[in-house]
């Protein structure tokens, strides 16, 4: 038998080799066998760093299982064994989604600072700053979220997490800012998104209160600073009709596209 042959034997014999095993089966996507072969493993009480990565494992295959309070406990194992410092790295990024998932987002948060300053991984730092907007979100820190997203969408230049951070956006404004703090965003920010989305909003508002006076005027703020948006033409179509309308008794039958609290549905008679 080949040297090459020998070395796939051994992989593939669990009985004298269970970590390469569960390494086989975890990286063919086999988790649920690979579970059984990194417990076996570990019954042995491995030390090192293969014991190391078989806690890391199991953690991940819980994780994955969204059994996040039983990842919980073997991340913070690997943690308390002193691994190497690129598994290290992995293992608190777990971690931190563990402990975000579990709604602990204050610690959560915290070594989610951390990482977004000290992980090797670029990505793993844009990833780290989401899931902190998303703490304050989740926290109802409303503002505060949306100030931490902007920063990704427009510093961040990786595609999938640039969009993220614009979806999160959206759907905080649709979903979670009254009037009041529209306004107040509406100042702050002089153009550019997330601007559109909080003039959107202002739209949907002044329209269901019927105040033609607010709903002229912030349409024709919109249409000024965003004449290439996509929602221009329902928006102007909108007004349109609100200038022909020299009595104030017309029916608006534009929806814009928002959705959430503030959807536009049907026909509205202002």
């Amino acid at each position: 038998m080949t040297v090459a042959a020998e070395e796939f034997d051994s992989k593939r014999f669990p009985l004298l080799n269970p970590f390469l095993e569960a390494e086989y089966l975890y990286h063919s996507g086999d988790f649920d066998k690979a579970q059984l072969f990194y417990q076996n493993f570990l019954n042995g009480k491995p030390g090192g760093s293969r014991g190391n990565t078989a806690l890391y494992r199991l953690g991940t295959i819980h994780q994955k299982n969204h059994s996040f309070a039983t990842a919980l406990r073997y991340f913070k194992m690997v943690m308390s064994r002193t691994p190497s410092l690129e598994l290290s790295h992995d293992t608190n990024f777990s971690l931190a989604q563990c402990l975000f998932e579990l709604e602990q987002y204050t610690e959560a948060e915290a070594l989610f600072e951390k990482i977004k300053l000290s992980h090797p991984d670029t990505k793993k730092k844009w990833e780290a700053k989401i899931y902190i907007g998303r703490s304050y979100e989740k926290r109802l820190d409303s503002e505060s979220a949306i100030e931490k997203l902007r920063v990704i969408y427009y510093q961040n230049e990786i595609k999938a997490l640039n969009s993220e951070a614009e979806r999160l956006i959206k759907l905080i404004i649709e979903n979670q800012l009254n009037k009041t703090q529209l306004i107040r965003l509406s100042k702050k920010y002089s153009s550019e998104f997330p601007l559109d989305q909080i003039l959107l909003g202002l739209i949907s508002i002044y329209r269901d209160e019927r105040n033609l006076e607010q709903l002229r005027k912030i349409i024709s703020e919109f249409l000024r600073l965003f004449p290439e948006n996509s929602d221009r033409f329902v928006v102007e179509s909108t007004l349109k009709q609100i200038e022909e309308n020299k009595e104030n008794n017309l029916r608006i039958g534009a929806v814009l596209p928002l959705t959430g609290k503030m959807a536009l549905s049907g026909q509205q008679v202002l």
